[in-house]
């Protein structure tokens, strides 16, 4: 009890996997009436709120594949942790991943990656962002291919004609001799 606040509770409760904390104030002047007080808004949050699990420590966010390194093909990343958040039912959560499909070698350690943000409704509630945590080299040799490669899918008729043409000077040289 204090003059200003008059009758006062403070209290705790776990519902619905949510640790909530309440305090009440200015109770009408009868023994029971901040019990009551706490039991209504308490059993408003049992019938209106829940915790959800948005982000599991450990989950893959993304897979962005490593050109040009002999090192790796691709880089998972993960959640860190794990996020929580006690929501109102009926409460839009929605994670948007924010990473590139593909990065090219070298990466250093700590080159930003991309990230994640959670939004309720319009609010955002957790942005992280994520980086390397290894240095990726690069290699020559897998440009080359790469680019060979590409070179190849990108113009088949061409890469056959000049095959094609290098075989025949090659045949014509050989039949000179």
């Amino acid at each position: 009890f204090t003059y200003p606040a008059g009758r006062c509770l403070a209290s705790g409760a776990e519902i619905n996997g949510m640790d909530l904390v309440l305090i009440t104030g200015k109770a009408p002047d009868h023994a029971t009436a901040a019990i009551e007080d706490a039991a209504l808004i308490y059993s408003w949050c049992s019938e209106h709120l829940e915790k959800q699990m948005i982000l599991h420590e450990g989950e893959q966010l993304a897979e962005i594949t490593v050109l040009d390194s002999k090192d790796t093909d691709s880089l998972q990343v993960s959640a860190g942790y794990t996020f929580d958040y006690d929501v109102i039912r009926g409460h839009e959560i929605h994670v948007e991943k924010d990473f590139p499909d593909v990065i090219t070698a070298p990466a250093e350690t700590g080159q930003y990656l991309g990230e994640v943000t959670v939004y309720d409704n319009e609010t955002v509630l957790l942005q992280e962002m994520y980086y390397a945590e290894q240095t990726i080299s690069y290699s020559r040799m897998e440009h080359l291919k790469r680019v060979i490669s590409e070179t190849a899918h990108a113009y088949p008729l061409q890469i056959t004609a000049a095959i094609l043409c290098i075989g025949v000077l090659l045949i014509l040289a050989v039949i000179r001799k």
